[in-house]
């Protein structure tokens, strides 16, 4: 009895686990990081020409995500495990502007508002356009927000990066593409 229970539960983690394989980033995803005239560094995802990047500005840290998306985009900032405790940022653009959100991921699978959890809104410098089925958003934050559901951006160590989008303007709608990124800002 014992050993059924057991092969029960190992089956339902390699289950569960399976997804952390395909986040890792899928067949075809070539990464080369190149410096911007603009100070920025950047990634470009070549299966589908998303691009990440990022400039160090004092105890500020600015981000700008391109993906070919009509919806939402999101980084996400050094989960523990899938989604679990990452610091994300969600936006979209639609017909009144930028709308943005501050999310914490409350388990592997799942995040809410920094603000229903108690936590602040901790990204600035917010901007962003959609053309031609492209979502661009541009924000920052500080390197040490001093919000228990954000990370702490140590930027002499690696950093996990979660990137996604979807093709709806929302903050709720599963995401359509997602990889993970392991630099060193």
């Amino acid at each position: 009895m014992k050993k059924s229970m057991l092969r029960t539960v190992l089956i339902a983690v390699a289950i569960l686990a399976a997804p952390v394989t395909v986040f890792a980033g899928g067949a075809g995803e070539t990464r080369e990081i190149t410096q911007r005239e603009d100070g920025y560094r950047q990634v470009i995802i070549a299966n589908n020409n998303t691009k990440f990047a990022w400039k160090l500005a004092g105890d500020s840290v600015y981000f700008e995500l391109s993906a070919p998306a009509a919806g939402w985009v999101a980084i996400g900032l050094n989960p523990t495990f899938v989604m679990e405790k990452a610091d994300f940022l969600i936006a979209y653009v639609d017909a009144s502007g930028v709308k943005a959100r501050d999310d914490f991921g409350i388990s592997a699978f799942s995040h809410r508002s920094d603000l229903t959890l108690g936590g602040t809104d901790d990204f600035s410098d917010l901007s962003g356009v959609e053309e031609n089925g492209i979502t661009m958003v541009r924000f920052s934050r500080k390197l040490n927000s001093g919000d228990k559901f954000d990370s702490v951006i140590d930027p002499e160590t690696e950093q996990v990066i979660l990137l996604a989008f979807s093709n709806t303007d929302d903050f709720t709608s599963y995401h359509v593409w997602k990889t993970k990124l392991k630099i060193k800002l």
